[in-house]
């Protein structure tokens, strides 16, 4: 059987993904994962999970039942291709570079007006990522300075998204952590100073995941240059018409491997290949 993305989602507790992944029947997907549970049984356990695991730990966090007092748009359809994107362009990330990346965004929706912004309301999976952040701070090398700052960021997250799902208005601190909140990200990712309003044109990962021997090519996963997307935010009676920011991810097949540079040029072509099928309907041309 022939992988795609949609696996790694329906395997990470997405059943938008599941109810759309082609290769399988449901008797077929559920005997699978009866097989993956029996394969963690009887592998040796470890006493401390890797940090791979802890990633996929918080990307499971995406796929779990929106808090009671959610707003009604994170039950839609549309929301729910948005996590699976979210949690495939971190998976396509991941596979380029074989190991846990520190760059990562978070979704924001900026404002010009009063509230400045909202965050996903999703405090779980903020708290999940700031603790894979910890540990991961104590385990890599790097820059302690941007460790620490992803670390504060996520925790913010965390406790802004407990909030907003009360309908908790912001302090004076909230309003400035989020209209800052580009700027510290900048930072987490490499850009000191001001150089983040000019950032690099490095966004675009392409990563061979399986090779399909006797068809000749390759299931490639990649990410784009980050879009838009545009939610109706519930607020005190209102509607808020919020713009933030998603990875769009990418598979398809392949029959030669691709440097970023060259997934690059391919992206900007007319041969550019188009999103999966199950996210075109909420994607706009």
């Amino acid at each position: 059987l022939e992988p795609e993305g949609l696996a790694v989602a329906a395997m990470l507790g997405s059943n938008f993904a599941r109810d759309r992944f082609s290769h399988f029947t449901r008797a077929q997907f559920e005997a699978a994962m009866a097989r993956v549970q029996a394969d963690k049984v009887e592998s040796k356990p470890r006493e401390v999970p890797s940090l791979y695991e802890g990633y996929l730990h918080v990307l499971r966090a995406l796929f779990a039942a929106p808090p009671s007092d959610a707003p009604a748009f994170m039950r839609g359809d549309a929301w729910q291709a948005k996590s699976c994107q979210a949690a495939l362009g971190g998976w396509a990330q991941m596979r380029h570079t074989f190991s846990l990346q520190a760059r990562r965004s978070e979704t924001y929706f900026g404002m010009s007006i009063v509230p400045p912004g909202f965050v996903e309301p999703n405090p779980e999976f903020f708290s999940r990522m700031a603790d894979l952040v910890e540990r991961a701070r104590k385990l890599l090398d790097g820059n302690r300075d941007r460790w620490d700052e992803l670390a504060s960021v996520t925790r913010k997250l965390e406790a802004l998204a407990h909030k907003q799902l009360r309908l908790q208005s912001w302090s004076p601190e909230d309003e400035q952590f989020l209209k800052g909140y580009g700027e510290k990200m900048g930072f987490v990712m490499g850009y000191d100073g001001n150089s983040y309003e000019n950032p690099n044109d490095d966004a675009p990962r392409w990563a061979d995941v399986h090779r399909n021997l006797p068809g000749d090519f390759s299931l490639a996963a990649a990410i784009g240059r980050p879009r838009e997307i545009f939610v109706l935010y519930p607020w005190n009676g209102m509607e808020i018409l919020c713009r933030g920011a998603v990875m769009p991810y990418y598979e398809y097949r392949s029959k030669e491997r691709l440097t970023d540079a060259e997934w690059k040029e391919l992206l900007d072509s007319p041969q550019a290949p188009l999103q999966p099928d199950w996210l075109r309907p909420f994607v706009a041309k």
